[in-house]
C-alpha cells in the first residue's frame, strides 16, 4: 500500500486519528497550514514521509504499536509521555512512547518519517519464550549514534527499496524478512528487555 495526501490541517487530523489513533492537533501558525503525507506500508509495518509547513501540536492516544520518529529538517518540541520530556532535531532517531502509553507534543515546521511496527515482531525477533512477559523497549533514544544511523538505513532500505516497489511489496518472503530485519534493528538500537543472545529457537528460524 502507498499513497501521498496533501492536506490542510482539518484533513491532516481526520487522515492522522485513522492512520494512526485518536489525537487531536492544532496550527498556531497563520496561513495556509499545508502538510504532504506520503505513506507506504504492509500489515505489521507502515512507514510516512511527513512535511508540515506549520507548527502543529499533537495529543495522541496509546497507538498499541511501537512508533518510530526520524527527523530530517525542523523541530519537535515539549514532546512528552510518562516521565519523558525532550526536544528532537535533524537526524535524531526516536521511539515517541511505549505502545501502552498517550503522548504529546509540537511539530515545528518540519520534514519527518513515522515507521510503526507490530510490538509482536520485536517478541518473536527476540525469541520470546511461551508464558514470558513481551519484550519492552525501556529508552525512548538509541544506545549510540552507530546504532542510530543503522536504523535510520534500515527505514529508509525498507520504504525505498521494498515498500516503494509494488512488485517486491508483494512478496511475503521479502516483506516478512524486512519487517524482521526493522524489528532486529529496533531491539539492537535501544536499550530494552530482550535478552543480549537470540535463543535457540530465534537461531533456526
Amino acid at each position: 500500500m502507498s499513497f501521498t495526501l496533501r492536506s490542510r490541517v482539518g484533513v491532516t487530523e481526520d487522515f492522522l486519528s485513522r492512520a494512526y489513533a485518536r489525537m487531536r492537533i492544532g496550527s498556531g501558525t497563520p496561513g495556509a497550514n499545508r502538510a504532504r503525507i506520503r505513506r507506504a506500508g504492509i500489515p505489521a509495518v507502515s512507514v510516512d514521509d511527513l512535511a508540515l509547513d506549520f507548527e502543529m501540536s499533537y495529543s495522541v492516544t496509546p497507538l498499541g504499536r511501537i512508533c518510530l520518529c526520524v527527523v530530517h529538517e525542523g523541530t519537535v518540541r515539549d514532546h512528552g509521555h510518562h516521565g519523558v520530556e525532550d526536544e528532537f532535531g535533524p537526524g535524531d532517531v526516536v521511539l515517541f512512547a511505549p505502545p501502552d502509553l498517550p503522548y504529546s507534543g509540537r511539530i515545528c515546521n518540519a520534514r519527518y518519517t513515522i515507521t510503526m511496527l507490530d510490538p509482536a515482531l520485536l517478541d518473536q525477533v527476540a525469541g520470546r519464550e511461551d508464558g514470558a512477559p513481551p519484550v519492552r523497549l525501556t529508552g525512548h533514544r538509541p544506545q549510540s549514534a552507530a546504532a542510530a544511523r543503522h536504523l535510520a538505513r534500515t527505514i529508509t532500505h525498507l520504504r525505498e527499496g521494498v515498500l516503494s516497489d509494488p512488485e517486491i511489496a508483494d512478496q511475503p518472503l521479502i516483506t516478512a524478512t524486512a519487517a524482521q530485519h526493522l524489528a532486529a534493528s529496533v531491539l539492537a538500537a535501544f536499550p530494552g528487555t530482550a535478552p543480549a543472545e537470540p535463543t535457540a529457537t530465534t537461531r533456526i528460524r
